[in-house]
């Protein structure tokens, strides 16, 4: 597995793609065994209600699509038996199968599965197949996630297990605890054995739980599969295209949406035709960005970065004072929406600037949220002050003899920012030291933004997660809400993969070629500011 010291000092490979890993799921995506899951689902289900001595309803395909498909195995029980106002005891996985908990009841249908699947032939769709063996054959990295527990079963039974540098199966996911779909833990386990990172990989699913935990892991791309025409569904949880088999899709048609050009928002270039062949589904664009808004019906939930986006570009981070007209309709929105600011300063520095306690506040990359009657610190930073201290220490021993470097202790983290050096060499002194230390210090990442060097704590947590956090906690809702973010930073690209496909991303950049996972552009922090303007003519 390639370090983060090696992925920071060197470009990604193979660099005909834009991506390093296509992650599939199993069933549904790689072999045709939904069908056999579901006579599996509906056979256990079928018998256990007919002893319940009520009007028997049987099973049916809906109900295997809204609480079963993509979900652990005893959680898919669980939902099922709560919609039917069924309440069994949990029991326990390790007791054979039987009618009177959950885990039996679940241990039955994996058995009953085996028992279908033991009567079926060869059941691997060829079209996927054939890109698995497309990806490999291009050096790309290939991993599978399923949360079924027969997941090596099926592929050795297909012949398929030699293809993949990584499984994640239901068996891995229990063993570790991990959450399953809409959770995005199997699928960032499955990156960090295949040592690519997340942005720099492709998932491909066929349920909406999978769609939404490619999304909630803030992967590159979530390719959807509507094996089920639900072509709709998918590109609402978050997909980037929805197609029915993926022959209508290539490596290279998927490079090619992979991280375009993001539109301007307010002068807007007209799409480009699709072709009048594509089979590919795709999130609608509104010819005029301002539409996204205007036409909506759901009500906006605004997030936005706070350097660069709502403040000016400064030399020294202490200067970064917030505009009193921006200030005004900061408040304005607030009075209207649900509104936050994501920061990678400490939360403190923000709420300092900003000036408005009606606002939610998240700083240090969202380890930490403040709000209207709201607090959160995230629980696993306590272990890492020891390191921290250290690494600051050492960085300052360097650094403070470096003409214009600047180290400023983020309270969890440390940045090393160098906008006023200006000789090259010593840049690449400074870089160089932040490498040492991430080396010394391996439970600790490097994140690189505009003229600064990072290194915060190794765990699953940017500014994705800062606003599904707040959504959570706020009771905000996809369907309901048009969530946008507004950012300018390369650690805004988190937000930016998280709310793609299901909300807005507005990046802020001059520069017309920059390739971004937001979907519009504004060109300057005027222009931001004039984006608020429009948002509070809503």
């Amino acid at each position: 597995m390639k370090s983060k010291r090696q992925e920071f000092l060197s470009p990604k490979t193979p660099p005909q793609w834009p991506f390093r890993a296509v992650i599939f799921d199993l069933d549904g995506v790689i072999t045709q065994t939904a069908e056999t899951h579901f006579e599996a689902w509906k056979e256990t289900f079928d018998t256990f209600l007919k002893t319940q001595g009520k009007p028997f309803v049987p099973f049916t395909q809906k109900d295997y699509l809204l609480y079963v498909d993509g979900k652990p195995r005893y959680k898919g029980v669980k939902v099922f038996l709560e919609s039917r106002g069924i309440d069994l005891p949990y029991g326990d996985a390790a007791k054979p199968a039987n009618l009177t908990t959950v885990c039996g009841l679940g241990n039955n249908k994996n058995e009953a599965f085996r028992r279908v699947l033991s009567r079926a032939g060869s059941v691997a769709f060829p079209s996927s197949v054939a890109l698995l063996r497309e990806a490999k054959k291009q050096w790309l990295k290939v991993g599978l996630v399923t949360s079924s527990k027969n997941g090596h079963f099926l592929l050795e039974k297909e012949g398929l297990t030699d293809l993949f540098d990584a499984i994640v199966t239901g068996v891995e996911i229990r063993e570790e605890s991990w959450r399953g779909k809409p959770e995005p833990d199997s699928f960032l386990a499955c990156a960090r054995e295949l040592g690519i990172s997340p942005e720099d990989s492709v998932i491909i699913e066929d349920a909406t739980s999978g769609v939404a935990a490619g999304r909630n892991g803030a992967f590159g791309q979530v390719i959807g599969v509507a094996r089920q025409d639900n072509h709709k569904k998918l590109l609402a949880e978050g997909a980037d295209i929805v197609v029915s088999d993926l022959s209508e899709i290539s490596l290279s048609e998927m490079a090619a949406r992979f991280r375009p050009v993001p539109r301007d928002f307010f002068e807007p270039k007209p799409l480009p035709e699709a072709k009048a062949d594509q089979k590919m589904f795709l999130p609608e664009t509104a010819p005029d960005p301002q539409k996204w808004f205007t036409h909506s019906k759901r009500k906006p939930a605004l997030f936005f970065d706070y350097d660069g986006t709502l403040s000016p570009i400064v030399s020294r981070p202490q200067d970064a004072v917030l505009p009193p007209e921006t200030r005004k309709l900061l408040k304005q929105l607030s009075q209207k929406y649900f509104l936050a600011i994501v920061s990678g300063r400490p939360i403190d520095e923000v709420r300092k600037f900003v000036q408005l306690d009606s606002l939610f506040y998240a700083g240090n990359h969202g380890f930490e949220i403040q709000g209207p009657k709201f607090s959160y610190t995230n629980p696993r930073l306590d272990s890492f002050h020891a390191s921290l201290k250290k690494i600051k220490k050492a960085l300052h021993a360097v650094a403070d003899s470096i003409p214009g470097a600047l180290v400023e202790d983020k309270k969890f983290s440390v940045a090393v920012h160098f906008r006023l050096v200006s000789d090259p060499a010593l840049e690449a002194e400074l870089k160089k030291l932040v490498v040492e230390q991430q080396t010394a210090h391996p439970e600790f990442q490097i994140m690189a933004g505009k003229k600064v060097f990072e290194l915060l704590p190794d765990i699953s947590w940017h500014k994705g997660e800062a606003i599904r956090s707040l959504m959570e906690a706020e009771k905000l809702d996809w369907k309901k809400h048009l969530v946008c973010y507004l950012g300018d930073d390369v650690t805004d690209e988190f937000a930016f993969r998280t709310v793609r496909g299901r909300g807005v991303g507005v990046v802020i950049s001059e520069d017309e070629a920059r390739e971004s996972f937001a979907t519009f552009r504004l060109r300057s922090v005027e222009e931001g500011q004039k984006f608020l303007q429009f948002l509070t003519q809503l």
